[in-house]
């Protein structure tokens, strides 16, 4: 079996964020844990914590985020839900106030080194469910916790690390590593929730056994995101393009906005793109100069009522493409490329503008001319994520399966 160092553990895929310029916040004042309780006990049979490090992105980048709304609606299900966070100090503390379910922020050297002590939060809080979201720290965390308490063990499966990590060129000993660690952690893991029906089988093909993987879907909470009526797109026209631009596939997308600005410059077509989440914005902003990066947007959902148009045009991925979910809920038209609604059903075809070109000036013309176009896709996009991805509808899944076999 793979083991995992807690003494020096850090998140593989901590490359992909800033871990040098992030705000730092305090909190603990020489404490150890902090907690945000929500609501009263709900006494349900179920009693879940999902485990999380890394960047919040609620505070950050838009409200397809679905660990966010997942364990909203938990809770909104009347399941005793809590989020275990291993708090940085890169996000405001009060932001875990308004949210449904429960917090406990954790230190970070607690978080991975002091089981024992963290043992004792699940049992004191009655925890029969933990959720974590990766091979690695089910071989640090999970097996702590198969061997001391009486858990089902989770892995919430965003990506399938190997298989993103190959996309990404990273060296041949770094995914060996990464597909070791699927399966010495497998033998951990009771349930895998894979986001699409290609990650379940990329999961059974490192090893996984199938009938532990279930393909339960993402999804949105619709009474966030406030509408406006687009009927006709005009000039100058205000576009979007939405994520973590310290991550590559996005990054890979500027290229294609900046050609298609550049295009639209020669023939007449006034667009501005702003580019928001955080980056390197000072590099970026050099190495892209006709489009412009807003960085962070902590209330991001006041803004895109004011976008006529969104781009979705990362370069790779696994997993099901979240942020276009966000462009559509808002009832944005979308201009997207294959791997921009990766994931999705084929209906989504018909909700969104595909252009697979190197730049996109001609889709964008396109929707000038053709006002019936631009306003079906607006309203066609609403539809099809309030028909596949309402949270409040698709949790009843996410329940049935905790609720098996226990």
């Amino acid at each position: 079996m793979v083991t995992v160092d807690k003494k020096s553990f850090t998140p593989h895929w901590f490359k992909y964020i800033d871990t040098r310029n992030q705000t730092s916040y305090k909190l603990f004042n020489n404490k150890m844990f902090k907690s945000y309780i929500n609501h009263e006990p709900y006494n349900s049979k179920i009693k879940i914590a999902y485990f999380l490090d890394g960047i919040f992105y609620p505070t950050t980048t838009g409200m397809s985020y679905h660990i966010m709304n997942l364990l909203n609606a938990l809770t909104n299900a009347g399941i005793d839900t809590y989020l275990f966070r291993c708090y940085r100090g890169w996000e405001e503390p009060k932001v875990y106030e308004k949210f449904k379910f429960n917090t406990i922020c954790i230190e970070p050297s607690i978080f991975y080194e002091d089981l024992k002590q963290i043992s004792a939060l699940l049992i004191s809080n009655n925890i029969n469910v933990v959720i974590l979201d990766t091979s690695e720290v089910h071989l640090l965390q999970g097996s702590y916790f198969k061997k001391h308490l009486n858990v089902k063990l989770v892995q919430d499966v965003p990506n399938v690390d190997p298989l993103i990590s190959k996309k990404a060129g990273l060296k041949s000993a770094v995914v060996n590593r990464q597909e070791r660690e699927v399966l010495s952690a497998e033998k951990l893991v009771d349930i895998y929730w894979a986001k699409t029906k290609e990650d379940a089988v990329e999961l059974e093909n490192l090893g996984v056994t199938p009938s532990k993987v279930k393909t339960c879907g993402v999804g949105i909470d619709l009474s966030l995101f406030r509408l406006r009526d687009r009927d006709k797109l005009t000039q100058p026209i205000k576009a979007i393009y939405l994520g973590n631009m310290y991550y590559p596939p996005n990054v890979g997308g500027l290229a294609t906005l900046e050609k298609t600005c550049l295009r639209c410059l020669e023939q007449d077509v006034i667009i501005n793109v702003e580019v928001v989440g955080d980056g390197d914005i000072p590099h970026l902003s050099q190495k892209y100069p006709y489009l412009h990066f807003v960085g962070k947007q902590k209330d991001l959902m006041s803004l895109l009522d004011k976008y006529d148009l969104a781009f979705a045009c990362p370069s790779y991925g696994s997993g099901i493409s979240l942020k276009i979910l966000d462009y559509l809920a808002s009832g944005i038209p979308t201009i997207s490329n294959d791997v921009g609604i990766r994931g999705h059903l084929d209906e989504i075809n018909a909700s969104v503008l595909v252009d697979n070109s190197e730049e996109l000036s001609s889709s964008i013309i396109k929707l000038l001319s053709d006002a019936k176009l631009y306003k079906n896709l607006s309203n066609l996009g609403r539809s099809y994520v309030k028909k596949y991805f309402d949270i409040n509808k698709n949790v009843s899944l996410f329940i049935k399966d905790l609720s098996d076999n226990k």
